[in-house]
């Protein structure tokens, strides 16, 4: 019956005990069964002094049967640990009772006709129910996993009673199950200060709500480090000895997840990008013909299939898109112009499509965004230290055929004054082209666009000066320049020359370059810069793929790291009077690749996870100081950009929006002066350790895992742990009335034995 277990913790005991009741009874039967009559001629006077203490004997053996069944039911009371509602007898006792509801998205898995997630909190409003009908006292705090900082919605030693309890539901009614994973270490280590710092003087309960994944409880922290999710457990059921551990998660395992779209190509207008996507399946079984919907915007979408994926296994698929924007970005207006909306957002999302053969337990994780930022064009900047009237002789001149139709490539050019007031920003990647100086603060904020991103290609020449350079751009190993400059070699009259050496055939830029058929291996160098590298930087900050062939093997090409961008140093001019390479078929393809390398993939917009912040510089010269972040909902956050640490006086700041905390397109505007908003798509994906729906192998756990006092049950037993026993239980009293009861028979027993 439901109701003996708001009396009883074992309740099944008691009806053991009721029947062990029958023992003393049917022994005594058998003894009865055990005499045989026997006349013989005493008999008579027997008979008449039976009858004289019959009616005695009866009301003795009576009193001894009834102790002896007492004793019976006494124990099997013993066993099922009773213990009295709060409110009894005398002033109801007032319990604080703090909950942690794992809403992570493994909630999300559909047991039956609700989620793991709605049944939590029908549990917990069960409970809260119980609690305001028998006591009317408790006090409630609940936190989530997904956010522990803080109790949730203001209830933190909340009363539940009758009057409260529909304000309370309704708050909890308000709660959604995140797209974050959980955060037992968080939750569990903000419970131990709530508890220490418990002023209510009341008795404590700690309810933990968790689906038991092997992700959340192994996974997340050494097994035996003091700060593993267990041992915290462990530590608050040392503060409180009624601690619960709820299971409350579904035991279907299947899943299936798409855990990564990359964009294998450069993001530009009028090329063909191809999109890797991966599949893992985290089941137990083959998951056969993976069918995925690869779709960007609003346009027909594409489907690929994977034949089979093994259990535990990633298997990956490869999409290909034709961006097509605008042809305004291409035609002769000013290059300024021309850079204005630069970037196109698309919004691609692969899912698998269910097709109700392979199990797919959590579908949220079956989606996956991406953030396409497409350039119509790439805008490079070629700084032309040596302009000549002829054209063709010129520092820019084959740099230019980088602007080919279908390349996406717009180049601009500029003299060295023009260097000292161009607006940086504009540009992804910058060629010094003879120049060996500049200002000293073009020189920081060339250093901070670098920083920031941007690709900058030294190509010195004959009107370098060593020390000059050196000074400006190397500064003994610190400065934008990978390579020092030290002296001029060659031979200026072309009688003479030397080859180039691949080093490393991993560089991008030099794909091309390794192809035989192409001769790159017979391009004849004249004359070069004989340049070294700081030996501490080489291998970590500073790379030589392409070496001369000189006596020393000196850098053809260096190439520096620096923060999200990267510098480069040739050896050579970019004319055609130091080598014969401008001319050779192989140059516009490498500097081509080059370019691509320098700008990256742009698959940045794409890798933040739910949970992360979010950063984006702010050109204060041309946008406001006010930032906005549109998030999947719709919902509209600000925040101001702020200066950025260990710069000064730059007019590029920084705005950081922290705690994405939903999976899908985010919208960041940044307004203009003229009130104009531009906006860059950022693209929010689960963390995909979340897809691993593994539950813990309990069985296989050590003994008392989650420590001795926490006890592990149910989501339907929680709500019959609504009355706690450290205060209220009685077996105490129970176990002297037990012995009472049979030291009294045992006295009686010998004493109406005597009186016999």
């Amino acid at each position: 019956m439901p109701w003996l277990a708001t009396w009883l913790s074992n309740p099944l005991m008691l009806g053991v005990g009721a029947l062990a009741i029958l023992s003393p009874i049917i022994i005594h039967l058998l003894n009865k069964r055990r005499f045989k009559i026997v006349n013989w001629a005493a008999m008579d006077f027997l008979f008449d002094a039976e009858k004289k203490n019959r009616r005695r004997v009866k009301l003795e053996n009576f009193i001894l049967l009834l102790l002896r069944c007492l004793a019976m039911l006494l124990l099997g009371l013993l066993l099922a640990r009773p213990f009295l509602p709060s409110g009894v007898f005398g002033d109801a006792t007032q319990f604080q009772r703090v909950i942690l509801l794992d809403d992570s998205l493994s909630q999300r898995v559909k047991i039956g006709n609700q989620s793991a997630f709605e049944i939590s909190k029908d549990r917990v409003k069960q409970l809260l129910q119980k609690l305001a009908t028998d006591s009317g006292s408790d006090l409630l705090t609940l936190y989530v996993t997904s956010d522990a900082e803080k109790p949730v919605g203001g209830l933190a030693s909340e009363p539940v009673t009758i009057d409260s309890l529909d304000a309370v539901m309704a708050r909890i009614d308000e709660l959604e199950c995140s797209d974050q994973s959980a955060d037992y270490v968080a939750g569990l280590n903000e419970i131990i200060g709530f508890l220490e710092g418990d002023i209510s003087q009341s008795n404590q309960v700690v309810y933990v709500m968790s689906d038991l994944r092997r992700r959340d409880w192994i996974d997340a922290a050494e097994d035996q480090s003091a700060n593993a999710p267990h041992k915290l457990l462990e530590k608050v059921s040392q503060a409180t000895p009624n601690t619960f551990l709820v299971d409350v998660g579904s035991t279907l395992q299947d899943n299936l997840a798409v855990t990564s779209i990359q964009a294998e190509d450069l993001l530009v207008a009028d090329t063909i990008v191809r999109f890797s996507v991966s599949v893992t399946n985290y089941g137990e079984s083959d998951a056969n013909n993976v069918t995925l919907r690869f779709r960007v915007d609003d346009f027909q979408p594409q489907t690929e299939a994977i034949a089979s994926i093994a259990p535990g296994q990633t298997e990956s698929v490869t999409f290909r898109y034709l961006f097509q924007h605008d042809q305004q970005a291409f035609d002769l207006k000013a290059f300024a112009d021309r850079l204005e909306d630069n970037m196109v957002n698309s919004r691609i999302m692969v899912e698998i499509i269910p097709d109700g053969a392979t199990r797919d337990s959590l579908a949220e994780d079956s989606q996956a965004f991406f953030a396409a930022r497409t350039l119509k064009g790439i805008p490079v900047l070629i700084v032309d230290g040596d302009p000549s009237s002829v054209e063709e002789r010129s520092e820019s001149f084959y740099l230019k055929t980088l602007n080919l139709p279908g390349t996406g490539i717009l180049v601009d050019t500029a003299t060295v004054g023009e260097l000292e007031t161009i607006s940086l920003s504009k540009y992804k990647v910058i060629f010094l082209c003879n120049v060996d100086e500049a200002s000293p603060d073009r020189i920081e904020s060339l250093k901070q666009w670098v920083l920031d991103g941007g690709g900058l290609v030294f190509m010195p020449g004959d009107r370098v000066r060593a020390s000059t350079f050196n000074k400006a751009f190397f500064r003994d190993g610190n400065g934008l320049s990978p390579m020092k400059l030290e002296v001029m070699e060659g031979d200026v009259g072309r009688g003479d020359w030397i080859l180039m050496e691949i080093q490393d055939p991993d560089y991008p830029a030099l794909r091309v370059a390794q192809d035989e058929a192409i001769g790159f291996d017979n391009v004849e160098v004249f004359s070069w810069w004989r340049g070294a590298v700081k030996p501490d930087q080489l291998g970590v900050s500073v790379s030589t793929p392409l070496l001369l062939g000189n006596q020393d093997k000196t850098p053809a090409i260096a190439e520096r790291v620096m923060g999200q961008g990267r510098t480069v140093t040739f050896a050579f001019s970019a004319d055609a009077d130091w080598t014969l390479w401008p001319a050779h078929p192989t140059y516009v393809c490498v500097m081509w690749d080059l370019v691509q390398d320098l700008v990256g993939n742009r698959n940045e917009a794409s890798r933040y996870q739910v949970g992360s912040s979010v950063k984006q510089l702010v050109d204060l010269s041309q946008y406001q100081l006010r930032v906005g972040l549109l998030d999947p909902s719709e919902e509209k956050v600000e925040a101001n950009a702020k200066p950025i640490e260990d710069v000064k006086d730059s007019v590029l700041y920084e705005v950081e929006f922290s705690g994405l905390e939903k999976r899908g397109f985010y919208e960041m505007q940044l307004r203009r002066a003229d009130e104009q908003v531009v906006k860059q798509l950022f693209a929010v994906n689960v963390d995909p350790s979340e897809a691993d729906l593994r539950r813990l192998d309990l069985p296989a756990l050590p003994n008392n895992y989650f420590g001795e006092q926490t006890r592990l049950v149910s989501a339907d037993q929680m709500v019959m742990q609504g009355e706690t026993r450290s205060s209220n239980e009685v077996w105490p009293q129970i176990l002297l009335l037990l012995i009472a009861v049979l030291g009294t028979e045992q006295f009686l027993g010998w004493w109406f034995g005597r009186r016999r």
